[in-house]
């Protein structure tokens, strides 16, 4: 993310919010505005399948593998 222009986006630590699905949660100043701003989602696209592998990894469903 912050090679694709979020410059403050944190790595997670133990204390980060973490959501089982959904992975590591965004911390006020990783962004640069909203989710909708335009420098905001071309890091999430350019780093869609980092986040989509992330998301799979912490869900439930995982575990079965």
């Amino acid at each position: 993310m912050r090679a694709n222009g979020l410059p403050n986006y944190h790595d997670p630590t133990a204390n980060s919010r973490f959501t089982p699905g959904h992975g590591f949660g965004l911390q006020p100043g990783d962004l640069p505005g909203d989710k909708n701003d335009p420098t905001v989602q071309h890091a999430a696209q350019a780093c869609r399948s980092i986040i989509d592998e992330e998301a799979r990894a912490s869900s439930l469903g995982s575990l079965a593998e």
